[in-house]
């Protein structure tokens, strides 16, 4: 792979690691807005929902990694 290629993957892999970090962010505050549900609401459609969009979003973070960890191997082979 040339240098221009090895760069223009470099930024994506910025791009990716700036993506993880806003997706963090808002993990943590659904997950901190999920703990702080009051015990009698726990079970609602409305906090399975929370869960399920928890989990969602722990999978796309998941994938973003991964695909950056794998142009990371392109990159420096």
């Amino acid at each position: 792979m040339n240098k221009a290629r090895r760069k223009k993957l470099d930024e994506i892999q910025s791009e990716i690691t700036d993506l993880v970090g806003r997706l963090e962010e808002v993990l943590d505050d659904e997950q901190e807005a999920r703990e702080s549900v009051p015990e009698n609401l726990e079970y609602t459609e409305r906090t399975e929902l929370m869960d399920e969009h928890l989990d969602a979003m722990q999978a796309q973070k998941d994938a973003l990694e991964e695909a950056q960890s794998e142009l990371e191997e392109i990159a420096n082979s």
